[in-house]
Parts: C-alpha cells; sequence; structure tokens
C-alpha cells in the first residue's frame, strides 16, 4: 500500500503572491484547486499530492512563466520554514545549518530527502526524490534549490555561494536565469540534482546564533519529523532514492534501520508490500523522470538504476509499462507536441 504525502498548506502564501505579482490571478488559481483563501494561514493545514502538482503547473499556465520555480523559492524568506528555519538561523556555523537541514528537510516536505556527501574540498547536498512529480517535477526542483541557495545565503549574510549546480533532468529555454541566482556553473542531464558548497564554508560563523533558541528549535524539529517518519515504505523509498548504482539488500536496510531483516519484511507484508514492489516502483519511477526529464540515454539511465545489462532494464521497464523505454520517451513527446 502506497502513502498518500501530505504537504503543509501555508507555503501555498508564497505560490499565491507570486502568481499576481507576475500578472495571474491568485482568486482562479485558489479556486480552481479549491482552496480557501481563509485556509492559507492555517499550519495545521495540508494539501494532497495531486493538490500541489496541479497549484505548481496551472500557475505556470496562469502567468505563463515557466522559471516560475527559480522564483517561488527566491521569494522565500527563512521564518517561511517554521521551526526548521529558526533552528538552522541559530546553529553556531553554516555547517551545522546545513546538516540540520538536510535531517530534517522531511518536517517541511515529504517529497524529497536531503544527503550530506563530504569530502576533502566540498559538501553536497544531494536531493533524493522520495515521490515522483510527473510535470512538475522540474519546478519543484527549481524551487528546492533556490530555496535552499535564499536560506544559507541569508542565515551566512551572502557569504555563501555554491562552486556548481548540477541537475537530473534537460537544460530549460531560460537556463541563463541560474546564473543569476546561483553564481556558479549549472550543469544539466545529471544523474542527480545536487548543490556543490566549498568546504572551507561550512566553518562559517553565523551571527544569530543563539544556543537556547537552538536548541528549543531543533526539539520541535524532533516532534515533527517522528510524526512524518513513522511510515516505513517512505523511509525506504527515501533511502534507495539516494542511491546511484546497484541498490542496497533488504539486509542492508534492515541494518541501517537498526532491526532484523524478518523484522522489516513483517513490517513491509503489514502495509501488504514487499523490498522487492518498493524497489521496483522506486526504479520506475526514477526511470521516468530520467527519460522524460533528461537526455542521458537508455544505457546510461540503465546504469544509474543498478543494471549491469541494459537489456535487463528494457525488460523490466517493459513489465512496468508496457513500452522500451526508447518508446516510452518518445511517446512522451510527441505528446507534449499535440
Amino acid at each position: 500500500m502506497d502513502s498518500v504525502p501530505q504537504l503543509p498548506l501555508h507555503y501555498i502564501n508564497n505560490l499565491l503572491g507570486l502568481v499576481e505579482s507576475l500578472g495571474g490571478s491568485g482568486k482562479k488559481l485558489l479556486a480552481d484547486s479549491r482552496i480557501d483563501r481563509d485556509m492559507l494561514n492555517d499550519f495545521s493545514r495540508t494539501i494532497t499530492l495531486d493538490q500541489f502538482t496541479f497549484l505548481l503547473k496551472h500557475s505556470i499556465e496562469l502567468t505563463r512563466e515557466p522559471a516560475l520555480g527559480l522564483l517561488l523559492g527566491s521569494n522565500m524568506t527563512i521564518t517561511n520554514h517554521g521551526a526548521l528555519g529558526l533552528a538552522a538561523m541559530s546553529s553556531a556555523t553554516l555547517g551545522e545549518a546545513a546538516v540540520l537541514l538536510a535531517q530534517y528537510i522531511q518536517v517541511r516536505t515529504p517529497l524529497i530527502d536531503i544527503n550530506l556527501i563530504q569530502t576533502a574540498d566540498t559538501i553536497e547536498l544531494r536531493i533524493a526524490e522520495v515521490k515522483s512529480l510527473s510535470d512538475a517535477r522540474v519546478v519543484y526542483l527549481e524551487t528546492v534549490m533556490s530555496a535552499l541557495m535564499g536560506a544559507m545565503s541569508f542565515i551566512a549574510l551572502n557569504q555563501c555561494r555554491p562552486s556548481r549546480i548540477e541537475c537530473s533532468y534537460a537544460e530549460p529555454s531560460y537556463s541563463t536565469l541560474y546564473e543569476g541566482i546561483f553564481s556558479c556553473a549549472v550543469c544539466f542531464d545529471q544523474a542527480h540534482t545536487s548543490m556543490f558548497f566549498p568546504a572551507e564554508q561550512m566553518s562559517i560563523p553565523l551571527s544569530m546564533h543563539d544556543k537556547m533558541t537552538h536548541l528549543q528549535a531543533k526539539a520541535q524539529c524532533d516532534k515533527e519529523f517522528i510524526r512524518v517518519d513513522d511510515d516505513i515504505v517512505i523511509r525506504i523509498k527515501r533511502r534507495l532514492a539516494a542511491n546511484k548504482g546497484p541498490f542496497p539488500s533488504l539486509e542492508r536496510v534492515a541494518q541501517e534501520f537498526n532491526v532484523s531483516s524478518r523484522t522489516l519484511r513483517r513490517r513491509l507484508a503489514n502495509g501488504a508490500t514487499t523490498f522487492q514492489c518498493i524497489t521496483d516502483q522506486v526504479r520506475q519511477d526514477l526511470a521516468v523522470n530520467y527519460l522524460t526529464s533528461t537526455k542521458l540515454s537508455v544505457g546510461e539511465i540503465a546504469f544509474f538504476l543498478g543494471y549491469n545489462d541494459p537489456s535487463n532494464f528494457g525488460r523490466a521497464f517493459k513489465k512496468w509499462l508496457g513500452v522500451s523505454p526508447a518508446t516510452y520517451r518518445e511517446n512522451h513527446f510527441n505528446n507534449r507536441k499535440v
């Protein structure tokens, strides 16, 4: 059984304001989405994935602004993110804030996970997609990246800048806007969507650091995180979506979750699913994203999904969706031209 993600409704305030500033009708956006304006200030309200996807796509239709995601994320402030924003803002260093954002991003959006990967000279914030947003995928990822950039730049008093950005989708027609927002090199058609920062930036001290405020805000994040992290299926999807190459086994995931493989199988069975079903669903979602949003070859996609032989990927994909990967990609782009 697949769970239905719920997203905070109050973020729609930012979207509504942007739509109206770009000449679109906020009233029509809300009416067509069946959302009452009075609901927007209730932080306990949520919307479904389908509602959220519709809002993003319809906002672009109403404004005729394809780069809406970049603009939306850039217009968000640190206070939009509630306890998570406060905890990041009151951290001691930028590195502490980055770790916190990666750890608790699920309290703000259950659609992604952020994996922090550190090397000697680079910090990578890799965005792993837990749930596919189909045609709204790119605008959502752009929103996440520009919002992260804005938050980190604000708390570091504009001393923070990425060294490069990698995007797991094809280059859009408005790609020149990326330079203005991120001020770094941007590569498209990559295996992952990631933001890379020089490691030395992580030691930047934050002027708004306050130990007591930080502890209180982090405690609130812990409470919210427990509520969103109860679903074992979502946790597994997050783990698998962050992978590159061969997927981990059930035994490996169980070990990482500090449970026995038998316990993990039983919990999945109670939810009417299996580890293999979850793995296949993640592979299917990622495959569709790669085929429709990048120019990667079928062989490259097969590699990124852990298939040593592209023909095995082809057979699996045809079993999932009834056509070959190449045919699916061709049909997708032909339908978009109609």
